[in-house]
């Protein structure tokens, strides 16, 4: 049994556990993808999830529909030609997310598929997640052009560890005097040069560029 599965913390934010699970999510269909296949029928029905560990898997990838489950396909499914690429499977996994983040919400309102294909959606939800809006409405975006790749949603900050966002890389102005004067890339360095040597001053590695350094 999943009932101390913490999925949303105090304040209704997704709790790491769920990114984890989201990622695995738009881990699989960037696999799919890179072995060019299509999901075409991603919708939450369509996502199992195992049991120690907690893991979540893809399934029946449009086996029984051609054209993805009413309420979650993308706008271009409902326009001439009815074109199907991986951009189309990012739509349906931005109204997954969606689903996923608020508890079970849909950021397009009944009659979705209608509000759909007119671009009226609903994202007020997750104003209060910077990352999580920005991120969805990329997905959610009626031009398939525009939408980020399986890849560019794991570089998301949405989807970044605490502890890829707790290092700060600095504008010029945070570098030291000298520095300000030639520019943004110096300064990049510096920070890089000042992080790698507070962790990794022990490696050999760091040592030997050091030297070489010098």
């Amino acid at each position: 049994m999943m009932e101390d599965v913490i999925l949303w913390t105090d304040d209704g934010r997704p709790s790491p556990l769920l990114l984890k699970l989201m990622r695995d999510v738009v881990s699989g269909l960037g696999h799919l993808h890179d072995l060019e296949i299509l999901h075409q029928d991603l919708k939450p029905q369509n996502i199992l999830i195992t049991e120690k560990p907690l893991v979540a898997k893809l399934s029946d990838m449009g086996s029984c529909t051609n054209y993805g489950t009413s309420g979650w396909r993308a706008r271009e499914m409902f326009l001439p030609g009815r074109l199907q690429t991986p951009a189309t499977d990012m739509f349906s996994f931005g109204c997954v997310l969606f689903f996923c983040v608020t508890g079970g919400k849909h950021p397009f309102e009944k009659p979705c598929d209608f509000n759909i294909l007119n671009n009226t959606m609903d994202l007020s939800p997750v104003a209060s997640i910077p990352e999580a809006h920005d991120l969805i409405s990329g997905l959610l975006n009626p031009d398939p052009i525009l939408r980020p790749t399986a890849s560019e949603v794991l570089r998301h900050p949405f989807f970044s560890d605490a502890s890829d966002r707790a290092v700060k890389v600095p504008h010029s102005t945070d570098a030291p005097k000298p520095v300000k004067e030639i520019g943004r890339f110096p300064a990049i360095l510096m920070e890089s040069y000042k992080v790698v040597s507070q962790f990794c001053k022990k490696e050999d590695v760091f040592r030997k560029c050091l030297k070489f350094l010098k």
